[in-house]
């Protein structure tokens, strides 16, 4: 199932790239962003994998040309043999853009993240998670984008890590 949903990041992201070659947006200090995203995760929890789904809000603001601050809101879904755990996530991100000028832009960041946890049958509790992540915001439009990225997350008390793969919208202004 990995390998499929992949398969269809990398299709998507290769037609946008084709259709919007020649939008030439970008980003500047002072610029806002709202982002909506949906994102996919395997999870290692001491040897079980666990896939999760996530839907996304974030706002974000340019401190300057190449940095961002933001904070984001984040639901999570997932299913531990026929038990439904489910998160609601709170933090704030700062990512690195390389190059502010463009239609597709590479960024890196790190992420830190208060997390309501739900697990079905076990009740609820408080965690702590963070991660790495990287991407690329692709221009659609001159205040629209794609954005792909790749996270490595880590939950701490849920002795949770993995990898998760994200597709969002950006509109900036």
């Amino acid at each position: 199932m990995r390998q499929n949903i992949m398969k269809h990041l990398v299709l998507i992201g290769l037609i946008a790239l084709g259709l919007q070659a020649s939008v030439q947006a970008g980003v500047s200090k002072g610029t806002w962003e709202l982002g909506l995203a949906g994102s996919y995760s395997s999870l290692d929890a001491g040897g079980v994998d666990i896939d999760l789904t996530q839907a996304n809000i974030k706002a974000g603001y340019f401190a300057s040309d190449s940095i961002q601050i933001s904070g984001m809101l984040t639901y999570l879904n997932a299913d531990l043999d026929g038990d439904s755990l489910t998160a609601t996530m709170l933090g704030s991100a700062i990512d690195y853009y390389f190059g502010s000028d463009a239609n597709a832009i590479v960024y890196i960041g790190v992420g830190a993240y208060w997390v309501d946890v739900d697990l079905e049958g076990l009740g609820s509790g408080d965690d702590f998670a963070w991660d790495a992540h990287a991407g690329i915001k692709h221009f659609v439009a001159d205040n629209v984008a794609l954005d792909y990225r790749i996270s490595y997350m880590v939950f701490d008390d849920l002795d949770l890590d993995g990898i998760s793969f994200g597709i969002g919208l950006s509109f900036l202004f």
